[in-house]
């Protein structure tokens, strides 16, 4: 029989009838066979959290492989049109589906004498067409409703879309004037009869722009105007009225003086030098003895910054309230503005991927890799982003938090083309068989 131990304890510190310390309790065996029966018991209970709901299936609409797509906020529009020679009227079909459902809005059979660039929701059913006409390449504008009717109206204009007032849209014009050459002008007409309800005249050697902001708005609040005697003026957008106007110190030359607006600032370049003044006020803000702005450059309202863009030569930024180069960043030739960051890529360089700046120094603060910019994401620091692999047609799209850099995958789609576009919450891809599927995201 093996030696028994027994275990006659230890004797208190300091001797026979001292008090004893606290000993520490003796772990019990089995307390995570305890603890693991506890979860059970609360999952059999019902205190487990609900299974995460399965991905709705994509929605798929009927498209020919030549018909093209427009996503446009809420708006989806597939349009089709017939193999006509050069210079004949074309026959176009355009269906409008609203999102994130594609429940069917209307269908719209028009003749164009060109080629459309742009629809616009005129609203209570009426669609707004901007189109070239092949002949004298000038533009056009045309309302129509469903069906294929006769338009409400059309007339010749170029079409930057409605404006704040919903009953009307902002166009670029030619105005006849009797006895001398046809007038460029900026002018509101009715969405409803296509009447004109103000009109502001481009002068004669004068510049005009909108800032850089309505590329991403949509449509523009204020619109600007450089007279040739140096007279700027801020107008409007709904109304064509002069808000504020103050004279630049450069004289206006054709062709050697440029007007930009971004990032809350109106720049005038020429005579060798950049003044620079409030976007709304036209307080001056700054002046350089140098040219900030020229035909190689291109403004971008970054946050805080005013950014360019230089033709072959990346991007810098600039301290939009004194002037002074922040930074210079060689071989990005594509940025986006996101909430606080900006989201750079290099167009001949797809290998390089997506990058994240901070506006402020130019910085790289994150380095995304093989993602393809999709559009805003669903916060402001986000972004929709998509990878595709041609080889089998699968897409991946997930959504990228600018400030850390980290995409979450949302989900991805089979059999894609990848010609894809999103909207604030669906994603719209043509597919290899050449329908067209809707994702919600």
């Amino acid at each position: 029989m093996p030696d028994a131990l027994i275990d006659l304890g230890e004797m208190a510190a300091g001797g026979p009838g001292a008090e004893e310390p606290a000993l520490p309790r003796a772990p019990l065996p089995y307390r995570w066979i305890l603890g693991l029966l506890t979860v059970v018991l609360v999952a059999v209970l019902g205190g487990a959290a609900p299974p995460a709901p399965p991905p709705e299936p994509p929605v798929t609409l009927p498209l020919a492989l030549r018909d093209g797509m427009w996503l446009i906020k809420d708006r989806l529009y597939l349009f089709g049109f017939a193999d006509v020679a050069a210079g004949v009227p074309r026959d176009y079909t355009i269906r409008a589906h609203a999102l994130p459902g594609a429940a069917p809005l209307g269908e719209y059979s028009v003749t164009l004498p060109g080629e459309m660039y742009s629809v616009t929701d005129g609203g209570d059913g009426l669609l707004l067409i901007g189109y070239q006409v092949n002949e004298s390449g000038t533009t056009g504008v045309m309302a129509v409703r469903p069906g294929s009717g006769p338009p409400v109206w059309k007339r010749e204009a170029m079409l930057f879309g409605a404006g704040a007032d919903d009953s009307q849209a902002l166009v670029f014009s030619d105005v006849a004037v009797p006895g001398r050459p046809n007038r460029r002008a900026w002018q509101g007409i009715d969405k409803r009869t296509g009447t004109t309800r103000w009109s502001v005249e481009i002068p004669v050697g004068g510049q005009f722009t909108v800032s850089n902001e309505f590329l991403w708005a949509g449509v523009p609040d204020l619109l600007y105007l450089l007279r040739p005697d140096g007279r700027l003026e801020v107008l409007d957008g709904t109304t064509g009225r002069i808000t504020t106007a103050t004279r630049v110190p450069a004289p206006v030359m054709d062709g050697q003086t440029y007007l930009m607006v971004a990032s809350g600032v109106a720049t005038v370049t020429g005579g060798g030098r950049t003044v620079a003044f409030d976007a709304r006020t036209l307080a001056p803000r700054w002046e350089t003895p140098e040219p900030v702005t020229s035909q190689e450059n291109f403004p971008v309202s970054c946050p805080a910054v005013l950014c360019f863009l230089h033709q072959g030569n990346g991007l810098s930024g600039l301290d939009a309230a004194t002037g002074r180069v922040l930074w210079q960043q060689q071989g990005w030739d594509v940025v986006q503005p996101l909430g606080s960051r900006l989201l750079v890529s290099a167009s001949g360089r797809p290998e390089a991927g997506l990058a994240v700046l901070d506006p402020a120094t130019g910085r790289v603060t994150a380095r995304v890799g093989a993602w393809t910019f999709g559009g805003p994401g669903p916060e402001p620091d986000s972004a929709y982003v998509y990878r595709h692999q041609p080889v089998d047609g699968t897409l991946f799209y997930g959504v990228l938090d600018v400030t850390t850099g980290r995409t979450e995958v949302l989900g991805s789609a089979e059999r894609v083309t990848g010609d894809c576009q999103f909207g604030p919450i669906t994603m719209v891809c043509r597919r290899l068989d050449g329908l067209v599927s809707l994702w919600r995201l």
